[in-house]
């Protein structure tokens, strides 16, 4: 093979050194490529480590790290918190809805109300008040998991369904 390229080039001597020209080229262009590749990596290196001296880097790098470990353990901490805050406010008023009603005939205006006081579980109360001319009667019904453990009226169970609808 080796005698069949080199009698090729014997018999061809213009295009071979036009060929070698090529590869030639082509060759010192990627290098300069490569020279100005390297020239942008060193610029970027001394910017990099402009201003310290040496093993500086080494210990800039292990500050670093410790700060890094450092925040990533408060983050930790905060996540805990914010789940132990979360499990304290479960038990908390968090949803609640009012409906307001003409208790008694001849007495306008809607002065009579429901207040649907619930926690995240449905757990809660209803606080009735109704209304007359003469007086105001207050009631307060225990509500566990959505549901009355007595009878309610029909703006109680509709001021403890508005309540358990927000979200």
């Amino acid at each position: 093979m080796l005698t069949t390229v080199s009698g090729w080039v014997a018999a061809h001597p213009e295009i071979s050194l036009l060929i070698f020209a090529g590869a030639w080229l082509a060759s010192l262009s990627l290098a300069l490529m490569a020279l100005v590749r390297l020239g942008g990596l060193a610029r970027g290196q001394k910017t990099l480590i402009s201003g310290l001296h040496s093993g500086d880097l080494e210990r800039l790098l292990r500050e670093c790290l410790t700060e890094n470990k450092a925040l990533f353990q408060r983050l930790d901490e905060g996540q805990r918190a914010d789940a132990a805050l979360s499990d304290g406010l479960a038990g908390t008023f968090q949803r609640s809805a009012v409906v307001r009603f003409d208790a008694v005939a001849g007495v306008a205006g809607k002065q009579s109300f429901s207040v649907a006081l619930l926690d995240a579980r449905g757990d809660g109360i209803v606080l009735s008040t109704l209304q007359t001319r003469q007086d105001v009667r207050i009631f307060v019904k225990e509500i566990a998991a959505g549901n009355s453990l007595g009878p309610l009226t029909d703006e109680e169970r509709l001021a403890v369904a508005q309540a358990r609808a927000k979200d």
